[in-house]
């Protein structure tokens, strides 16, 4: 006969598990033998990961009458005595035989967390995309422009979104911090809550909010982005040409940008025309003022430059 317990360390029930295989594999004048499997450890089978603690199998078969695991979380049992560990009877009807008979269920959990809420990680994960979206006006043209696409026209797109996606970023965060830190109800038909477990969080709960504060911060910093980007934009920027007596001045209308990243990427274009000796681009005023070697390019050649990045149109107002 195989007798195991299975737990994760620091659960508060662990213990009383203990004296309890002890005191009924005595009872039944068995060796006081058994396997502890902490479901935490490396050594630990895949197959028994996924008990709650303390789980209590013989020959496989869970005394509480579980026919599958419950997943990594505290459990509780109907037992009056100690709701944290099965009864005696259970436990004694099992060793008596052979684990079969505590098949036909003879103690339910009356409380069992479970696996990490579904809910907390789809909130978190529509949080992080919400960001992304919110903030793609320069996060998509500067990811893209790495590996040379031009994301302008799609990034400009969602751009008069950005307060609803914003909006929908704090509320799916908020919803996903409710659920994850919300105190569970008690099963359905039992007077004890989850937590009567003793332990303030499940494993596999805090692991959930440590990965929630983490998306938080990654929304914060895609949420963020664009005043950041707007902060570090390089908005003047020099050309291949040297200035001389016969440089011109060219002042171009640009429609089409969403925030000051946006002008970094028309400098760069711009100080990259054959012939310009300086391009200095304003988000606040939609303009750039362009000194140029009028024998090598003209301000109509460096509007179709700017127009050539998808997502802005740009017109030569001054020569």
């Amino acid at each position: 006969m195989k007798v195991q317990l299975i737990y994760f360390e620091g659960c508060p029930n662990a213990d009383a598990a203990r004296d309890a295989i002890r005191r009924n594999l005595a009872a039944a004048g068995l060796p006081p033998d058994f396997e502890q499997i902490d479901t935490e450890s490396p050594e630990a089978p895949a197959t028994l990961r996924e008990w709650g603690s303390p789980t209590v199998l013989v020959d496989g078969v869970d005394v509480g009458g579980e026919p599958a695991p419950t997943g990594r979380s505290c459990r509780l049992y109907d037992n009056p005595e100690n709701r944290g560990v099965p009864s005696d009877a259970a436990m004694a009807a099992a060793l008596g035989g052979g684990g079969a008979s505590a098949t036909p269920a003879l103690e339910r959990n009356v409380a069992s967390p479970g696996r990490a809420p579904g809910l907390p990680r789809v909130a978190m994960a529509g949080a992080v995309v919400a960001a992304i979206a919110a903030s793609a006006c320069c996060v998509v043209p500067a990811v893209l422009a790495v590996i040379g696409i031009s994301g302008v026209g799609f990034a400009a797109a969602l751009e008069p979104y950005r307060p609803v996606l914003l909006g929908a970023t704090a509320a799916l965060l908020g919803l996903g911090f409710y659920l994850a830190y919300r105190k569970p109800r008690a099963a359905a038909g039992a007077n004890v809550p989850v937590d009567a477990c003793g332990c303030p969080a499940p494993r596999t709960r805090r692991a959930g909010r440590s990965m929630l504060w983490i998306a938080a911060l990654a929304v914060a910093l895609f949420a963020a982005y664009p005043y950041i980007a707007g902060a570090t934009a390089e908005t003047e920027k020099r050309g291949d040409a040297v200035q001389t007596a016969a440089s011109q001045t060219a002042t171009l209308r640009i429609d089409g940008m969403t925030c000051e990243s946006c002008a970094s990427h028309i400098v760069e274009r711009l100080s990259e025309q054959p012939g310009v000796v300086k391009a200095t681009v304003s988000f606040a005023d939609k303009s750039a003022r362009v000194v140029y070697d009028p024998e090598r390019v003209q301000p109509d050649a460096l509007a179709r430059a700017v127009a050539a990045l998808d997502g802005y149109t740009a017109t030569a107002v001054s020569p």
